[in-house]
């Protein structure tokens, strides 16, 4: 499995601001980009305090293949970050149960993955549980 992080830092004048989405997925980037209007198109999560930057994120996103989700503002943006659902889970799909922290990581390393639809990530943003920092497969 590989974690895809985008983070894009701009500013504006001597205001900044900056934006990010999580994913971690067992496809390359590439090869889970979808068109536009595409039924299996992923999502990505959009954190930021300035709205034209989350519009020009929102449109890379876009022209990258994915359809961006806004979950907020910056502060808001923890509902993404590790120990959370949306950022390592749900991209690789739903594992076996039973099992451990070993072979989670090799299974995840195998799954094709899913695609993760805007409405999907929304929810997983909204349902968040902030926990402490640093992922954990266990």
């Amino acid at each position: 499995m590989s974690i895809t992080v985008l983070r894009i830092s701009m500013s504006a004048g001597s205001r900044p601001y900056a934006l990010s989405g999580v994913a971690a997925t067992t496809r390359s980037p590439a090869s889970a980009a979808r068109p536009s209007g595409t039924p299996d198109r992923s999502a990505l999560p959009v954190a930021g305090d300035d709205a034209h930057a989350k519009q020009q994120a929102t449109e890379l996103l876009d022209v990258l293949g994915y359809d961006a989700v806004d979950i907020g503002t910056l502060a808001d943006s923890w509902r993404s970050g590790p120990n959370t659902a949306l950022y390592g889970f749900p991209y690789p799909g739903r594992p076996p149960a039973g099992l451990d922290g070993e072979e989670l990581r090799h299974w995840a390393a195998r799954s094709p993955g899913v695609p993760v639809s805007a409405q999907r990530v929304k929810e997983l943003a909204a349902t968040a549980v902030r926990g402490p920092a640093g992922a954990s497969y266990a």
